[in-house]
């Protein structure tokens, strides 16, 4: 089962990396403020994912970075 946009903010918010769904939307992901919000319960879209992935990886937060670099290549599936 693939990871939720709404299951990925949760876990950065537990890492400190975000405080809102609309900065996760924002800055994070790449997108508009209301993105999380528009899309619900469904996967996120490959450009949000490589998006985060720049964001952390700029920021030095490469064991993060690693896990949505899985979330892009193998879709998220928890092994």
């Amino acid at each position: 089962m693939a990871m939720t946009g709404i299951e990925l903010y949760r876990f950065l918010e537990s890492a400190k990396i975000t405080w809102s769904r609309r900065d996760c939307s924002a800055f994070v992901f790449g997108m508009n403020p209301s993105y999380l919000a528009q899309r619900g319960d469904r996967e996120l879209s490959e450009r949000a994912l490589v998006n985060a992935f720049r964001h952390l990886w700029a920021g030095r937060r490469y064991w993060l970075a690693w896990k949505v670099a899985r979330l892009i290549l193998f879709g998220g599936s928890e092994r």
